[in-house]
Protein backbone atom coordinates (compact mmCIF):
# COMPACT_ATOMS: atom_id res chain seq x y z
CA UNK A 1 0.00 0.00 0.00
CA UNK A 2 1.56 3.58 -0.94
CA UNK A 3 2.58 6.17 2.12
CA UNK A 4 -0.78 8.50 1.15
CA UNK A 5 -3.00 5.35 0.77
CA UNK A 6 -1.99 3.92 4.27
CA UNK A 7 -2.94 7.20 5.91
CA UNK A 8 -5.43 7.62 4.00
CA UNK A 9 -6.93 4.69 5.36
CA UNK A 10 -5.75 5.23 8.98
CA UNK A 11 -7.73 8.17 9.16
CA UNK A 12 -10.40 6.56 7.97
CA UNK A 13 -10.78 3.49 10.58
CA UNK A 14 -10.00 6.49 13.20
CA UNK A 15 -12.90 8.72 12.09
CA UNK A 16 -15.36 5.47 12.00
CA UNK A 17 -16.07 5.39 8.78
CA UNK A 18 -14.50 2.42 7.30
CA UNK A 19 -16.99 -0.47 7.69
CA UNK A 20 -16.50 -2.51 11.81
CA UNK A 21 -16.00 -6.69 11.45
CA UNK A 22 -18.74 -8.13 8.93
CA UNK A 23 -21.72 -9.72 11.49
CA UNK A 24 -20.72 -13.05 12.67
CA UNK A 25 -23.30 -16.26 12.02
CA UNK A 26 -24.78 -15.75 15.36
CA UNK A 27 -25.68 -11.84 14.70
CA UNK A 28 -26.87 -13.02 11.20
CA UNK A 29 -29.26 -15.34 12.80
CA UNK A 30 -30.26 -13.34 15.28
CA UNK A 31 -31.59 -10.91 12.91
CA UNK A 32 -34.15 -13.27 12.58
CA UNK A 33 -35.18 -13.77 15.94
CA UNK A 34 -35.68 -9.98 16.28
CA UNK A 35 -38.92 -10.23 14.13
CA UNK A 36 -40.71 -11.80 17.17
CA UNK A 37 -38.67 -11.30 20.09
CA UNK A 38 -37.23 -7.76 19.70
CA UNK A 39 -37.91 -4.89 22.56
CA UNK A 40 -41.57 -4.47 22.33
CA UNK A 41 -42.46 -8.24 21.77
CA UNK A 42 -43.95 -10.05 24.54
CA UNK A 43 -42.47 -13.49 23.89
CA UNK A 44 -39.04 -14.48 26.26
CA UNK A 45 -36.46 -12.68 25.77
CA UNK A 46 -33.28 -15.50 23.97
CA UNK A 47 -30.55 -13.54 25.68
CA UNK A 48 -31.87 -14.42 29.46
CA UNK A 49 -30.94 -17.94 28.69
CA UNK A 50 -27.03 -19.37 29.85
CA UNK A 51 -25.89 -21.22 26.65
CA UNK A 52 -26.51 -24.53 27.81
CA UNK A 53 -30.74 -23.85 28.34
CA UNK A 54 -30.83 -22.22 25.22
CA UNK A 55 -28.88 -24.83 23.16
CA UNK A 56 -31.16 -27.63 24.95
CA UNK A 57 -34.40 -25.50 24.47
CA UNK A 58 -33.69 -25.16 20.46
CA UNK A 59 -33.09 -29.02 20.49
CA UNK A 60 -36.05 -29.54 22.40
CA UNK A 61 -37.68 -27.41 19.27
CA UNK A 62 -35.95 -29.63 16.45
CA UNK A 63 -36.82 -32.39 18.45
CA UNK A 64 -40.49 -31.62 18.47
CA UNK A 65 -43.11 -34.06 15.66
CA UNK A 66 -43.33 -31.97 12.67
CA UNK A 67 -47.20 -32.78 13.01
CA UNK A 68 -48.03 -31.08 16.25
CA UNK A 69 -49.07 -28.31 16.81
CA UNK A 70 -46.14 -26.83 14.42
CA UNK A 71 -45.15 -23.82 16.53
CA UNK A 72 -42.71 -21.04 14.79
CA UNK A 73 -40.28 -21.79 16.48
CA UNK A 74 -39.70 -25.55 15.95
CA UNK A 75 -40.22 -24.65 11.92
CA UNK A 76 -37.09 -22.41 13.04
CA UNK A 77 -35.53 -24.77 15.13
CA UNK A 78 -35.58 -27.32 12.17
CA UNK A 79 -34.15 -25.24 9.56
CA UNK A 80 -31.49 -24.38 11.53
CA UNK A 81 -27.58 -26.57 11.88
CA UNK A 82 -26.13 -27.80 14.81
CA UNK A 83 -23.28 -25.25 14.52
CA UNK A 84 -26.10 -22.35 13.89
CA UNK A 85 -27.70 -23.34 17.48
CA UNK A 86 -24.18 -23.03 19.53
CA UNK A 87 -23.33 -19.90 17.23
CA UNK A 88 -26.81 -18.67 18.46
CA UNK A 89 -26.54 -19.39 21.65
CA UNK A 90 -22.83 -18.13 22.14
CA UNK A 91 -23.88 -14.50 20.57
CA UNK A 92 -27.57 -13.99 22.85
CA UNK A 93 -23.90 -14.89 25.92
CA UNK A 94 -21.95 -12.22 24.61
CA UNK A 95 -24.94 -10.01 24.83
CA UNK A 96 -25.57 -11.00 27.96
CA UNK A 97 -22.15 -10.22 28.98
CA UNK A 98 -22.21 -6.50 27.48
CA UNK A 99 -25.30 -6.14 29.53
CA UNK A 100 -23.36 -6.53 32.94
Amino acid sequence: MRPSAALATGLLLCAGLVAAEPPTRGEQLAAACAGCHGPASTLPDPGRLPVDAFVARMEAYRASSPGGADHAMERFARALAPDDVTALANHYAALRAERR
